[in-house]
């Protein structure tokens, strides 16, 4: 699975409903240990101004009231218990907006655990807690693209980035259960410069409703990464000759005409995932049933 990040915390970021207090490990009901909210917000707090302060002023006063606690659940490990939380950091004007992250800190909220693993099985001990986490209850109705409308009787919505190789996995094998969907929906998640510039593309197919499944199968398919955008451009209008009516007859009007008119389009359906928690591809929603990375088993049992 691959993640994207602002890089403030070395953690897989993701955001999720509200859910019941609950324990992970076995923590027995008479060693109550409770985390200490005000430490672990100052800490926080005091991280990201270290982080982002020099970068941008706005952050050089953030503070203790700019973090929210909005969920913690307990773990334990050996005779001590650390929480998972999920956290929302209220962004300064004039983004006037939340971005939550998931971490795992010990009860007086001072230090981050990246992950415990068994080493026997490799299991581990944050993999049901964070699964809690990172739920999502509801998602919006106009969520992604759609893109294809069958007789079957799913729903599928697909947070994904073009070049991350276990989202053409899943793209390749959603590909051949569509005889089953009801629909198919696509939310674009570029987790690079150039992964953006193909979502641009597509947003730009989306828009003149040119091809657009075809479209994506190529880009999910056959699309090779370079980093060069200009060859990037020049594949599509390779395989799709008919683009070049709006793109333009070279790469560097085809770079325009996609910048000007889609960069922000795809900057904000990221940001629109970014503020339901979703910041790793791929993500499938099967009737409203969140599966992270490619599962084939549980997709084509979700899928019967």
């Amino acid at each position: 699975m691959k993640v994207f990040s602002r890089g403030l915390f070395f953690v897989l970021i993701f955001c999720v409903s509200l859910f019941p207090f609950l324990a992970f490990g076995g923590v027995p009901s008479e060693e109550i240990v409770s985390l200490n909210v005000e430490n672990l917000k100052k800490s926080i707090a005091q991280r990201t101004v270290l982080s982002w302060g020099q970068k941008d002023e706005r952050f050089q006063s953030f503070g203790p009231d700019q973090v929210r606690v909005d969920q913690q659940i307990p773990i334990k490990f050996k005779d001590s218990v650390l929480f998972a939380v999920k956290v929302a950091l209220i962004l300064p004007p004039p983004e006037n907006k939340e971005e939550v992250l998931l971490l795992v800190v010990d009860a007086g909220g001072q230090m981050q655990f990246t992950d415990i693993q068994d080493l026997a099985s490799g299991r581990s001990l944050f993999e049901e807690p964070m699964s809690v986490l990172r739920r999502i209850e509801k998602l919006p109705a106009d969520f992604g693209k759609q893109l294809f409308q069958g007789s079957g009787m799913n729903e599928l919505v697909v947070v994904s980035d073009p070049f991350c190789p276990y989202c053409r996995q899943g793209w390749a094998f959603l590909k051949g259960q569509r005889e089953k969907m009801k629909s198919l929906r696509l939310v674009h998640f570029p987790l690079n410069r150039i992964s953006e510039l193909v979502c641009m593309a597509l947003a730009d197919a989306e828009a003149r409703d040119f091809k657009v499944l075809e479209m994506t199968d190529f880009v999910y398919g056959e699309l090779h990464y370079i980093q060069d955008p200009k060859a990037i451009v020049n594949q599509f209008m390779k395989a799709f000759p008919e683009l070049k009516k709006n793109w333009g007859e070279d790469a560097d009007s085809a770079l325009n005409y996609l910048e000007s008119k889609y960069a922000d389009k795809v900057r904000k359906e990221r940001m629109d995932a970014q503020a339901l928690g979703i910041q790793s591809t791929p993500i499938f929603f099967v009737n409203g049933y969140m599966v992270e990375g490619f599962r084939a088993d549980k997709l084509g049992e979700l899928l019967k």
